[in-house]
């Protein structure tokens, strides 16, 4: 029952209330994709693709590594998630390089928002509590002021970021120089 009460009680400046307006966020822009057609569907799918890897990458430099070594079990949570992300990250890739206009492209633009609706489910069902359980208020800010600078440097909409890899890759850079500073 505590437990609930402390997840309930998140600040906007907690890393948990950071990435749970993310997961909400990408429910609005599968829906958004879902919805649009031709240039529309593109640039909504662009953006989307863009937020996916930049919410992945934040996780994987900030979050994962704090619940691998401060968690007990921490391990396997965060290699089940790691899996589902590198599957997505797969699909992802292929589905931006054929393209919205693709044959396949709603098929596999289905499978896609089932399986980050199945990861997002098992991240705040498994990761998110027990990283409240385990961690202090402190690291929950700075671990989302590392995850906001990212967010606020990755334009959704930026061309020069038009892979997968591309995305991650700044993602990381301004997280790895943000915690330089902030942890």
């Amino acid at each position: 029952m505590a437990q609930t009460q402390k997840m309930d009680q998140l600040h906007t400046d907690d890393v948990v209330s950071v990435l749970r307006r993310h997961h909400d966020m990408i429910k609005e822009m599968f829906t958004e994709v879902d919805k649009a057609s031709g240039a529309r569907r593109d640039e909504a799918f662009m953006r989307l693709a863009r937020m996916l890897c930049m919410h992945e990458a934040a996780e994987e430099e900030v979050v994962h590594p704090f619940v691998r070594d401060r968690v007990k079990g921490g391990d396997r949570i965060v290699q089940a998630r790691m899996r589902e992300e590198d599957d997505a990250k797969v699909m992802l890739t292929g589905m931006m390089a054929a393209g919205t206009d693709s044959r396949s492209f709603m098929a596999d633009f289905k499978r896609l928002r089932s399986a980050m609706l199945q990861h997002i489910e098992a991240e705040e069902r498994e990761e998110f509590p027990r990283l409240v359980k385990e961690s202090s208020d402190a690291d929950r800010r700075a671990m989302a002021e590392a995850i906001k600078a990212a967010a606020q440097a990755i334009t959704l909409t930026d061309p020069r970021l038009g892979t997968p890899d591309a995305v991650m890759d700044r993602t990381r850079d301004v997280i790895r120089q943000s915690m330089g500073k902030a942890m």
